[in-house]
């Protein structure tokens, strides 16, 4: 993986530097760009911003900005496209919930996997503590995966189980 990035990120995680190349990017010449910056830091900041690409053609009047680095980074690292149950997660969370059946099945067999074990018990209390970890609205997630036959009452009514069947998706289309 291409490393284009850093000499940016570098450049503006320094404040002085960050300041002048907005200012640049918004138009100023370079001397009003450098306007608030210490007459001793003005070099580090032009050899900061020209190292990382962003500026180019730096004169009295003025300096050309670049796009170029940002183009680069992009074109480096394309965006990988989710597939499979991680198209409908953010950060470990359901982000929505598939339209399909056997979509939403996978991605509730999924949760399911992650929150729960074969064999254990458990209060509706702490199935809504396990469904927290995956979404704010632990009472749908749980409807949905009773619906489909992932999550089960037990014969007492009292706790929740691991159906035996969850793994076969039921098509409801």
């Amino acid at each position: 993986m291409s490393e284009s990035w850093r000499p940016v990120v570098a450049a503006l995680a320094d404040d002085d530097v960050r300041v002048v190349y907005s200012r640049l990017v918004l138009g100023e010449g370079i001397e009003d760009a450098m306007g608030g910056v210490p007459a001793k830091k003005r070099e580090r900041v032009l050899r900061s911003l020209r190292n990382a690409g962003l500026v180019a053609n730096v004169e009295n009047s003025g300096a050309s900005v670049a796009a170029a680095p940002f183009a680069g980074i992009l074109a480096a690292s394309p965006v990988q496209k989710a597939e499979g149950v991680e198209k409908f997660l953010k950060d470990g969370r359901i982000d929505r919930y598939p339209m399909g059946a056997a979509e939403r099945h996978a991605l509730l067999l999924h949760v399911a996997e992650h929150a729960f074990r074969p064999g254990e018990e458990l209060s509706e209390a702490q199935v809504n503590e396990r469904l927290r970890v995956f979404t704010d609205d632990h009472v749908t997630a749980r409807r949905y995966l009773v619906d489909v036959g992932i999550l089960e009452r037990t014969r007492s009514g009292t706790s929740y189980a691991l159906s035996p069947q969850r793994a076969e998706p039921i098509v409801t289309e």
